[in-house]
């Protein structure tokens, strides 16, 4: 016998007491069986009664774990690799959690299932079209990228740097954007995970611990590790080696973790190692000078080399607004244009102009890149909203045609 009651005081009524006492008897094929509860007037005022006088009745830890299993039943099942952020607006416009940054069960997904697709955003970096004015635009064209992504069913989808445009010190400004970033990719189907990296502008361009914390507590961790499918991704803040200086400790931190993903064993066992970061060490050389868009020399070549040591193939960045990249020997940076506004031609294609002229938006030029990871090679093309193809699954013709870098290259300037 199980007995569950609200405890009472004084000896209750006839009648309070049918209302009061629900008894679940297990030995009929462990099937619940209770009285009904007539409500109204002397039910609530003895009920009342007996819970001011009541002790607190405690769940056990099983009790709590059986609920909290019943509870999510109807949702996927996902554990967090590493902790993440919930972001509101997730689903259809539903009132449902954004979560980002939570993969499903890392010990299931160190396994390789066989050849895949991810989708690699970068910069949408709304408000950058206007100058953190209207975002209407921008919100237009990243909603037909996320309708798009919705019938890719990728694997994930990865948005690698400045979600937003206007800068931690301008607080309430970037708090009305992110609130904006939710809501678009709010819409984005609830099984496909979607990871954000940090960017400068959601991090700053020297980043603090204040506005480091305040990434963590908008966006989750701003590195961690998660698995997709049997291949290990290493994602970095890349901020913190553009310019380090105003958080030398998290910097130090953050590189010897780094480094010691990069010596795991893990690492050497995965069918593939992918590194994502924002800022890229370098565009198109990686013995090109130091500018306003990739790390200095003296910090990119010990990384690139613990990388190529480490057998890192590909490294996936944005920060550029354009499409670049390059190889350093085995290792090649893939640096992706944005799903948001892209920059228009610059004399010196590693410096940032003083004046802007109006940067280009608009589903011809804005986009995002889909990276199918095979057996042993991993292939990406990049994609315009109006020219995404139907599908792109892992086995389409188009994987076929190239070795899968995009047909058309762009110039180093344009």
């Amino acid at each position: 016998w199980f007995l569950c009651s609200l405890p009472v005081t004084k000896k209750p009524t006839a009648m309070a007491a049918a209302e009061m006492t629900m008894v679940v008897t297990r030995s009929q094929s462990r099937k619940r069986k209770a009285e009904a509860l007539p409500s109204g007037e002397p039910f609530a005022a003895a009920a009342a009664a007996a819970a001011s006088a009541a002790p607190v009745r405690r769940r056990s830890s099983v009790q709590k774990s059986k609920r909290k299993r019943r509870a999510g039943s109807g949702d996927r099942k996902t554990t967090p690799s590493r902790p993440g952020a919930r972001l509101s607006g997730r689903g259809n416009g539903r009132a449902d959690e954004l979560m980002v940054n939570v993969f499903p069960d890392e010990k299931d997904q160190r396994q390789w299932s066989g050849p895949f697709v991810f989708a690699q955003l970068a910069d949408t970096q709304l408000g950058c079209r206007t100058f953190d004015g209207s975002l209407k635009d921008e919100l237009e064209v990243v909603d037909k990228g996320v309708s798009l992504l919705n019938a890719l069913d990728p694997a994930f989808v990865i948005v690698c740097g400045d979600m937003v445009n206007a800068y931690p010190t301008q607080a309430k400004k970037q708090d009305e954007q992110i609130a904006a970033f939710r809501k678009a990719m709010g819409k984005l189907r609830k099984k496909i995970p979607l990871v954000c990296v940090c960017g400068n502008h959601d991090i700053g361009n020297k980043p603090d611990p204040g506005t480091i914390a305040r990434y963590n507590k908008k966006f989750g961790k701003d590195h961690f590790t998660f698995w997709a499918r049997g291949v290990k991704c290493i994602v970095m803040n890349s901020s913190l080696y553009k310019d380090g200086s105003m958080a030398k400790n998290h910097a130090r931190r953050h590189n010897d973790w780094l480094m010691r993903e990069l010596k795991s064993p893990s690492t050497k066992s995965a069918r593939h190692t992918v590194v994502f970061a924002h800022i890229p060490p370098f565009i198109f050389s990686p013995d090109e000078h130091d500018g306003y868009f990739n790390w200095s020399q003296e910090v990119r070549r010990p990384v690139l080399r613990a990388m190529k040591k480490a057998g890192i193939r590909k490294m996936f960045c944005g920060h550029y607004h354009r499409n670049a990249g390059g190889m350093d020997g085995p290792l090649e940076v893939v640096i992706t244009s944005a799903l948001g506004c892209r920059l228009r031609a610059l004399e010196d294609p590693l410096s940032l102009p003083v004046e802007f002229d109006e940067p280009i938006l608009g589903t011809d030029v804005s986009g995002f890149r889909v990276v199918r990871v095979g057996d042993d090679t991993i292939q990406h093309k990049w994609f315009v909203l109006d020219k995404m193809p139907g599908c792109i699954s892992a086995d389409a013709d188009i994987w076929k045609t190239s070795e899968g870098k995009e047909t058309e290259q762009p110039a180093k300037t344009s």
